[in-house]
């Protein structure tokens, strides 16, 4: 869990005002929770959310790039069939989440960046 509290105290520029606005793309509140659980002593099951508060793509504080709040939350299962030897499965953006995380504005339109799209895997791991 993380708090934060921004605020430009000073700036000159004879082109714009910023003293009082939040920094951009610092949200005030984050928070991850992450869990492991031993299902059997050859198997995990892990999981993690993510909660990232709203927050302004920039220094502006332009309503328009005001990024909303999300919630992303990955899994993975892990079966360790031998001490050197682990396969597993994962799913990371478990809900496809497609938030907005960046907007900046570009001779008049809109241009964003999205939480990376629902991926699923599996992958070994040896040790020797």
């Amino acid at each position: 869990m993380a708090f934060l509290h921004t605020e430009i105290v000073r700036f000159e520029n004879a082109l714009a005002d910023y003293e009082g606005h939040e920094f951009g793309r610092a949200p005030s509140r984050t928070l991850s929770l992450g869990a492991d659980w031993a299902i059997r002593p050859d198997v995990t099951l892990a999981g993690t959310v993510r909660y990232t508060d709203a927050y302004f793509s920039d220094d502006t504080n332009a309503t328009a790039l005001l990024i909303d709040a999300h919630t992303v939350a990955d899994a993975r299962v892990t079966w360790t069939p031998r001490e050197d030897l682990s396969l597993f499965a994962y799913v990371n953006n478990i809900f496809d989440d497609r938030s907005v995380t960046n907007l900046r504005s570009l001779q008049g339109s809109l241009q964003g960046t999205v939480v990376d799209p629902r991926s699923v895997g599996v992958g070994l791991k040896m040790t020797f």
